[in-house]
């Protein structure tokens, strides 16, 4: 019931809150690897694959670069949280979830 809906609630909350700090750190990765290469687009927003494929091949290579390093960043990001949150997690304590009475605890459960 509760345990449910909260679990699911931060989870919910966690993965918005990671997208939008994803897609912040890609989008500046953006326009600062690939906006220099693209001088007539104002907003990264508007880049196709189709803008992409028209590009003579040296300037495909390059934006295509621009692309791999403006998503470098954000694995290691990603490793950097996933290990504080593993380090986090070691500091948790294991509580009993309630009282148990001596007849519930030695019999075993089926």
């Amino acid at each position: 019931g509760v345990g449910t809906a909260s679990a699911n609630m931060f989870r919910l909350t966690g993965g918005a809150l990671g997208t939008s700090v994803f897609g912040a750190i890609f989008a500046f990765g953006l326009g600062r690897h690939v906006q220099p290469l693209m001088p007539g687009m104002a907003d990264m927003r508007g880049l196709t694959a189709t803008m992409v494929d028209r590009l003579d091949p040296v300037a495909q290579a390059e934006v295509l670069n621009g692309f791999a390093t403006a998503l470098s960043p954000l694995f290691f990001v990603g490793a950097a949280v996933a290990a504080a949150a593993c380090l986090a997690s070691t500091r948790l304590e294991e509580r009993p979830l309630g009282p148990m009475s001596p007849a519930a605890g030695s019999a075993p459960a089926e």
